[in-house]
């Protein structure tokens, strides 16, 4: 589904991730996790076509061009999400599935741009899972929800990867989501890719805790069963 092969990125005399190389199959979760100025969003921007390769090759086993919601995205007109949805052919079919996986019809009428945070966050997550590509990428989509919503968009992320066979590049900094969701993940630091594989391959290895300078440790959490991601300081 995608393949990087010596991959640089980045902007005109400035490489800001070099020499990448990963693949993620079809209907994979990759989860992209680092430090802030890591490389997170200029990878995906690159992944869109937003930003061209310095060097290297990005491929993909799809025609469909990749959609994207970058992180803080903005409302600067009134538009309602209802409209919002109608702007693109999706069916009313699926626009209505998107509605109810949502829980959006007290808000479908309302105008985003009165709408908090959290809410029109909501919407623009919504609407990219609503549009015709085979690939979605995600910058910072969990930023702004609260814990119940963050964990509800995990569940229909992990729909879309099953039903829908869509697969997902998601840089995020909530590392319990990615313990839990993730089917690889891929370390950035400091200008290179520290290490790529299976989730609990990376956050059980030593790299994640020397590049985020804490001691970790994943176990069952006692209330629902799920991994459990500790974090705390070094020496302590």
């Amino acid at each position: 589904m995608l393949k990087l092969s010596n991959l640089n990125c980045g902007y005109e005399n400035l490489i800001v991730l070099r020499d990448l190389n990963l693949g993620l199959l079809s209907s994979e979760i990759l989860f992209l996790v680092g430090p802030n100025g890591s490389g997170k969003s200029t990878l995906l921007k690159t992944l869109l076509g937003q930003l061209p390769p310095l060097s290297g090759k990005i491929q993909f086993t799809t025609l469909k061009t990749p959609s994207m919601l970058e992180a803080n995205p903005e409302c600067v007109f009134s538009i309602t999400p209802k409209e919002l949805f109608e702007i693109n052919p999706q069916s009313n079919e699926r626009n209505e599935e998107i509605f109810k996986l949502f829980e959006m019809h007290g808000i479908l009428n309302k105008d985003i741009m009165t709408l908090s945070a959290g809410q029109a966050q909501w919407v623009w997550v919504a609407h990219i899972l609503s549009l015709d590509s085979d690939i979605i990428l995600l910058d910072e989509p969990f930023s702004h929800l609260d814990w119940a919503h963050q964990q509800r968009l995990l569940e229909i992320i992990k729909y879309f990867k099953k039903t829908y066979s869509k697969t997902f590049v998601i840089a995020a900094h909530e590392l319990s989501l990615a313990v839990n969701a993730a089917d690889c993940v891929a370390l950035l630091a400091e200008n290179e890719l520290k290490q790529f594989g299976k989730t609990l391959d990376v956050f059980k290895g030593p790299k994640i805790g020397e590049v985020f300078d804490f001691n970790c440790s994943i176990d069952e959490n006692p209330i629902d069963g799920s991994k459990r991601f500790t974090i705390g300081k070094k020496g302590v």
